[in-house]
């Protein structure tokens, strides 16, 4: 199975950024060039859409491309 598709990482993915964006006071999220790359890889129209929907409900700092990041 792909690890896209496993639910299990999927609803620990969804918690993890719903307990982030309902606490931003709490949390700091930064997100590299890498993450956004996986989300344009998305398989569907729709949950690339639904990615980017998402990014713009919460805040992030990008962080710039290098190997740090």
């Amino acid at each position: 199975m792909n690890p896209g598709q496993d639910p299990v990482r999927q609803a620990v993915t969804k918690e993890f950024f719903r307990i982030v964006s309902e606490n931003p006071d709490e949390y700091e999220l930064f997100l590299s060039p890498v993450t956004f790359e996986e989300l344009g890889k998305a398989k569907t129209e729709e949950k690339r859409k639904a990615s980017a929907d998402f990014l713009q409900t919460i805040q992030f700092t990008e962080l710039p491309e290098n190997a740090e990041a």
